[in-house]
């Protein structure tokens, strides 16, 4: 094998379904690696080592992509770094965030750009050397194939050997999303696919809550299990939410704890104030109370506000405390502020975060239930709530930002469930 490679120890490092094609990437028999599946299955792990090692090979530069440079520094970034670690290479490798990059002692490099800036990808131009090794992280989130080949074509241009592709991405539920017609059932000559799951891995790499996580959603949501970690396609009809269910008077919930979100509108997007009920033994959510309008001011939303709480107060039977606490738009300080002025202290802004929109959708997707009055705009958004769709009009692994006033409101209501702090 090449120099650094040959006193890697597979049995230490990579799992038994990945070794042979790690021994396929190091002879360079192939251009492009696909490593699709589930969670836990390592497939970003693995991913980084090819990267790492691509470098110390002196085989060229590397560079890892994703859609949205934002979501860079805590995927691939910090993937590379525990990569470099578990190889004790820490001392032939100097680590930087702006720009993000790990310079190795050769001179060689390991790049991240974001795919959301076009101009950034078609100017980059490594020290020393050419690229030989390209990592899209996530490649469901990427609009379509042709972006694929524009960015291996920018990236490989130029003297020196051959540009190798490594792909990893979770399966999007929906067989018309572009990597699912394109690896699903690849027939290309020069691509290695691989599908993994969390039951390739050793259990002790993963741990019990890991393990016990999974096994919890396969019994109240298979589909979801199937999908999430086992990478499987279940479903081709694009609807984000799959169990969204209509709340009935004579259905029966706690109401002890309430959250509230508040997503400001005006003229062309709406004004939205939820409150919800959180049942953490169902993991399900119940929809109390909607405000939903166009063109409302700050003093008839902040009234009904109050008047909503204001009632819970007059009815409460619980021992919880009647603190008012409404979470909100962190970018909507000068709107929060009057609010306060108008007496609803509790505004609180929402955290906002790299991938706080999918991380909370996804925690959304998770819930056993979410149940709403069927003659609620809350009902209508979550319910016809679809992936986004690239160019040929297949969906892609993205949550559109439009009609989803009444999602955003409800993210922030719950963040600090969904963060784990409640």
């Amino acid at each position: 094998m090449s120099r650094g490679v040959e006193h890697i120890s597979l049995d230490k490092h990579i799992p038994k379904i990945y070794r042979r094609v790690f021994v396929d990437f190091v002879n360079k028999r192939h251009s492009t690696y696909v490593y699709k599946g589930g969670r836990g299955s390592l497939k970003s792990s693995m991913m980084a080592l090819k990267v790492v090692l691509s470098v110390i090979n002196g085989d060229g530069n590397a560079l890892c992509v994703r859609r949205y440079k934002a979501t860079l520094r805590d995927s691939c970034y910090a993937d590379i770094q525990v990569a470099i670690d578990r190889l004790g290479l820490s001392s032939e490798f100097v680590a930087r965030l702006s720009p993000m990059e790990f310079r190795h002692s050769s001179g060689l490099a390991i790049y991240f750009r974001g795919l959301d800036d076009p101009s950034k990808i078609k100017s980059i131009r490594p020290k020393v050397g050419n690229f030989a090794f390209l990592w899209v992280e996530e490649a469901t989130e990427v609009e379509n194939e042709v972006k694929l080949r524009s960015v291996q074509q920018s990236v490989g241009r130029g003297l020196g050997g051959r540009l190798i592709t490594g792909i990893s991405y979770n399966p999007h539920e929906s067989p018309d999303n572009w990597c699912n017609k394109a690896f699903e059932f690849c027939k290309d000559s020069d691509t290695v696919v691989l599908h993994s799951t969390y039951m390739d891995v050793p259990s002790e790499w993963l741990g019990d809550l890991f393990i016990n996580t999974a096994l919890k959603l396969r019994e109240h949501d298979h589909d979801a299990y199937s999908n999430e970690y086992l990478g499987k396609i279940v479903s081709g009809k694009g609807t984000v939410f799959k169990k969204v269910y209509t709340l009935t008077p004579d259905m029966e919930f706690s109401r002890s704890r309430l959250f509230r979100g508040l997503d400001f509108g005006y003229t062309n997007d709406p004004s939205v104030y939820v409150v919800w009920a959180y049942d953490k033994k169902m993991h399900s959510i119940y929809l109390v109370h909607e405000v939903y309008g166009f063109g409302m001011t700050n003093e008839s939303l902040a009234r009904e506000i109050l008047d909503e709480h204001e009632a819970v107060k007059r009815g409460w039977e619980g021992n919880g405390d009647f603190a008012l606490r409404v979470y909100c738009d962190s970018a909507e300080a000068k709107s929060r502020d009057h609010f306060r002025r108008l007496g609803v202290k509790g505004m609180e802004s929402c955290s906002k975060g790299a991938d706080s929109v999918r991380h909370g959708v996804k925690w959304l997707q998770s819930l056993n239930g979410i149940y709403i009055p069927s003659n609620t705009h809350t009902y209508k958004e979550f319910s016809n709530y679809t992936f986004a769709k690239n160019s040929n009009g297949d969906f892609i692994n993205e949550y559109p930002d439009k009609n989803n006033h009444t999602i955003d409101a409800t993210r922030y209501a719950l963040q600090d469930v969904i963060s784990g702090r409640v």
